[in-house]
């Protein structure tokens, strides 16, 4: 039992719904102050004089803040620490819920955890000459399941779970304790009109299979705030917690992925399709491009950045596969402008477009905006990209999406936290995408690759953020010795996806092994009692 009196906590998106209960809760149970963080547009200064109104003169400050802007949220946190002298609780709970606007949602839901925590790390942990803390992240049921009619929320759900399971693996050194937070459907502005914050072609690919949310059962503010107050006291280092439907939380069990192992079976010809690859330049993207040409696919565009190697990749591919086998287009796909012309270039050159490979992606911690810009926003932005231009629902054949995860979509790796967030947030995405295939005839599957020799695996040491590396110490030096594969053996393992796997599949390929389909059994599945 953790014991809530007298400490000083943190709470973003506090002036309002669930931030303001979890306030309420904890000066009712004995904490000694409580800093409300929000919009500078926000409620904060009610809400603190409400909040001293019944608890006491003192026991709140209003701090306006916008954590989607760095030196903003670094200077609030500066400045509840020199008023608290010191902080015991953050609680990153600030967020939303609108996939029209989903570049905003990654900013605020991904981004935002992601810097809070950091400078929670560096003000609270041992490691940095604190007393440790405790972080709660606030996820979501949809960061357990997918959930296609929210399918950029649930990407960025999952990254925060992902995230913050890796960082809860660092306790022994930070002494800051991690856990999660899953609440279902609440009575709060998050899920008003809500049919008209789901992303406009998903909302025309489900059409009447979109659900009745006045049907859905809802939980209060109040209900999740017991179960806040619960969490903080009883929550295990890396727990998750699920409060759903008004009943009792329970944690989530999360088996490793070696556990969740399955067979894999059908087949796809990849005959005469045409293919679009990013980040084909070099490395595992040129090698996929390889694989598939020789295997009969009819051309594929080698999309990378202006700078990279592109013309002479393709020079390459047209010498061994025949001219006219495959074009380069520049594109880099964190633009949006960029990333659409791209997409129209190379489907009136090919006339259509069979499949996409999402592999466009980059692992330094020490540069995460960057990371999650491109390994999720990039994906998001490619993946819808190619449901409208491919999608039934929008007049096309079908096809086929291959997102390029990682093992660290899988499992928390404490050590690559941020890159672990932007996988997870690929596989979340990708796999609720993969529930509309009945309406759209557009197969998503996700491949998880292990430690491969590529220049992405080249000086880790250097990519680790500065304060997880000073965290773990001497404990990254294993991962010197362990054991990697080639760009060829994952190469094959991505043709006999596209060739074998069921839609939603999730394939593993490390170590060089033979590939596995990893099973994903619904969290209800999944609950143990607390």
């Amino acid at each position: 039992m953790y014991d809530v009196k007298n400490k000083t906590v943190m709470i973003t998106g506090a002036a309002t719904g669930l931030g303001y209960k979890y306030a309420e809760i904890l000066l009712r149970n004995g904490v000694k102050s409580v800093a409300v963080v929000d919009l500078p547009t926000s409620n904060g200064q009610n809400a603190v004089a409400t909040l001293e109104n019944e608890f006491g003169k003192g026991c709140a400050i209003f701090v306006a803040c916008d954590v989607t802007k760095a030196d903003d949220f670094e200077k609030t946190f500066k400045k509840i620490v020199d008023t608290f002298k010191g902080l015991d609780i953050l609680i990153n709970n600030a967020g939303m819920l609108n996939d029209n606007y989903w570049e905003k949602m990654i900013d605020l839901n991904v981004k935002g955890v992601i810097r809070g925590s950091m400078l929670a790390f560096d003000y609270m942990g041992k490691h940095k000459g604190g007393k440790g803390g405790l972080i709660v992240n606030i996820a979501s049921v949809a960061a357990l399941d997918p959930v296609p009619v929210m399918a950029m929320y649930c990407a960025s759900k999952y990254a925060v779970l992902g995230f913050s399971q890796s960082l809860a693996n660092m306790y022994n050194k930070t002494g800051v304790r991690v856990v999660i937070i899953c609440p279902g459907v609440t009575t709060t502005a998050l899920i008003e009109n809500f049919r008209d914050k789901i992303y406009d072609s998903i909302r025309v690919a489900l059409d009447g299979d979109i659900p009745d949310w006045d049907k859905i059962p809802k939980q209060t503010t109040d209900h999740v705030a017991l179960a806040m107050l619960d969490l903080i006291q009883k929550g295990k280092n890396g727990t998750t917690w699920v409060i759903k439907r008004g009943q009792p939380p329970n944690v989530v069990d999360f088996p490793p992925s070696s556990e969740r192992l399955l067979p894999i079976s059908i087949m796809y010809d990849v005959k005469n399709k045409t293919v679009m690859i990013t980040g084909a330049a070099t490395g595992l993207g040129y090698k996929y491009a390889e694989i598939l040409l020789r295997n009969g696919v009819k051309s594929v565009a080698v999309v990378d950045l202006p700078t990279s190697n592109g013309q002479n990749a393709v020079a390459t591919l047209e010498n061994e596969f025949g001219k006219g086998c495959a074009i380069f287009v520049a594109c880099d796909v964190t633009k949006a402008d960029d990333f659409e012309k791209t997409f129209k270039k190379i489907v009136d050159t090919f006339k259509g477009l069979d499949i996409l490979i999402n592999n466009a992606g980059v692992f330094n911690d020490n540069y995460w905006e960057k990371t999650i810009d491109l390994n999720v926003k990039g994906v998001i932005r490619g993946s819808m990209l190619a449901f409208d231009y491919m999608g039934k629902h929008k007049g096309g054949k079908g096809g086929l999406i291959v997102n390029i995860a990682s093992v660290a979509a899988l499992d928390p790796v404490p050590f690559m936290a941020m890159y672990c967030a932007s996988k997870y947030a690929i596989l979340g995405f990708s796999q609720s995408l993969a529930n509309m295939y009945n309406k759209t005839g557009v197969r998503v599957v996700i491949l998880c690759p292990g430690i491969t020799i590529t220049a992405m695996a080249e000086n880790y040491q250097d990519k680790i953020y500065d304060s997880i590396r000073v965290a773990l110490g001497s404990d990254i030096s294993h991962l010197e010795k362990l054991p990697k594969q080639t760009t060829d053996h994952v190469a094959l393992a991505i043709l006999d996806l596209i060739q074998k796997g069921k839609n939603g599949a999730a394939w593993i390929v490390k170590s060089g092994q033979p590939p596995n389909a990893v099973d994903f059994p619904p969290s209800s599945k999944r609950l143990l009692s607390i």
